[in-house]
């Protein structure tokens, strides 16, 4: 009798456990529309976002093609803090150059990134907003 009533709570112990890891499982990751401007000198060759800061190597490129000077390009990201990396060439023929922002971006606050030569700005969709956060590449 004592064994059984100690198999009982074993048992009851891992469902528990076994229900709540369902439930986290089973609950899908809100995304938001997000905007990236391309306001730099140089056409944007690829664009990384991920969720620590020096590792968008590890992570997919998400650019279908290369961002043209003063082109915006529009995708889904979820909604969480992010670190985003663009790359570059500094001149025709030359190595790409990559640029990360330099903390995380929040792109429910703010669903725009613009992208300048060397520097990122995080913006609401009305750029002449003054609640403007910038971040800057160091």
């Amino acid at each position: 009798m004592r064994y059984l009533l100690q198999l009982v709570m074993i048992t009851g112990a891992t469902t528990a456990c076994s229900s709540e890891t369902k439930s986290q499982e089973i609950k899908p990751k809100q995304r938001i529309q997000v905007i990236m401007d391309n306001q730099s000198q140089f056409e944007v060759e690829k664009i990384f976002i991920h969720g620590i800061a020096d590792q968008y190597a590890e992570t997919e490129n998400l650019l279908p093609t290369p961002l043209a000077i003063g082109q915006q390009w529009q995708t889904e990201v979820e909604q969480q803090e992010w670190y985003v990396t663009v790359m570059r060439k500094a001149n025709i023929g030359a190595t790409l150059l990559a640029y990360t922002t330099a903390w995380p971006w929040d792109p429910r606050r703010y669903p725009r990134l613009i992208y300048f030569d060397e520097q990122f700005r995080a913006a609401g969709v009305d750029v002449s907003n003054n609640d403007e956060r910038e971040n800057e590449v160091e």
